[in-house]
């Protein structure tokens, strides 16, 4: 902005000091003195050339006090947004770490049950009645043959695959299953197999095309709907009551919790040895 001179001083006019915003001269002796209104608070006030020099501010009292009141009233509010945000944060990160954890442990076992001991599993205490009982060689594969297709017949969901039977006679091996292994052990064992998805699943055919099907005729199979999870009886780890568990409750549990919760002993799971297939 040019500055018009002024018997040696220069004229301030239009120039801004604080929040002041200087307007007309007033006086000139015995040092210019100038009318400034504060941008703020709109207070009218005179200063001198001196006071614009040295950067002089609003003199009014309660200038930006009102603001200042609303930003400390609002302190308490923004304060508490914080910590709650914090702790959300916070929290947020714990569960983050428990499911993190909870996915290791879960490979852990699957790959335990996979390929080694698993010592969540005494088949011989699925089904005690095997344990002791002695016969020829014979009589053991007619038993485990009978067994087998009595498993079968009551268990659709078992696929009778190559790599399915390979699969169960490895784990029985592992396991050190007895030659005599009843129905009992056998699904005992497939449950503990399908659970960690090392069971393949039957194939879903493709449906027949109806060669006499009229035309503009949809004759494509409806989609088939994933099997729902449903809510299961187990003890509240809190009160140790019984009580029905949703499916989203049981999906969150760990591996520990499930076994707490149901009360899944080794003593409930029990697998069948090749003799059997």
């Amino acid at each position: 902005m040019s500055q018009r001179s002024m018997h040696g001083a220069a004229d301030r006019t239009g120039e801004t000091t604080g929040t002041l915003r200087v307007f007309e001269m007033i006086a000139r002796r015995p040092e210019p003195r100038y009318r400034a209104v504060c941008t703020r608070c709109s207070t009218e006030q005179t200063i001198s050339q001196r006071d614009i020099i040295n950067g002089t501010g609003c003199r009014n009292s309660g200038c930006g006090k009102e603001a200042l009141r609303e930003e400390l009233a609002e302190t308490p509010r923004k304060y508490a947004q914080r910590l709650q945000r914090q702790e959300t944060e916070r929290i947020d990160a714990i569960a983050a770490e428990f499911q993190e954890k909870t996915r290791k442990i879960a490979l852990l076992e699957r790959d335990q049950v996979a390929k080694g001991y698993d010592d969540q599993f005494d088949l011989m205490r699925i089904d005690p009645t095997c344990a002791n009982v002695s016969m020829s060689a014979a009589q053991a594969d007619a038993f485990n043959a009978e067994q087998y297709r009595l498993f079968h017949a009551e268990t659709p969901d078992w696929y009778a695959s190559r790599s399915n039977i390979d699969t169960m006679q490895e784990y029985l091996s592992r396991n050190g299953c007895s030659s005599i292994v009843s129905k009992v052990m056998l699904a005992a064992a497939f449950r503990r197999l399908d659970t960690y998805g090392l069971l393949d699943h039957r194939p879903v055919p493709e449906a027949a095309r109806q060669t006499a099907a009229p035309p503009n005729v949809d004759v494509r199979p409806a989609p088939v709907q994933p099997k729902r999870r449903e809510s299961e009886e187990g003890y509240d780890l809190r009160t140790g009551e019984r009580r029905m568990f949703t499916p989203y409750e049981i999906d969150r549990m760990s591996a520990d919790e499930y076994r707490r919760v149901f009360r899944v002993y080794k003593s409930d799971l029990v697998l069948p040895n090749h003799a059997a297939f």
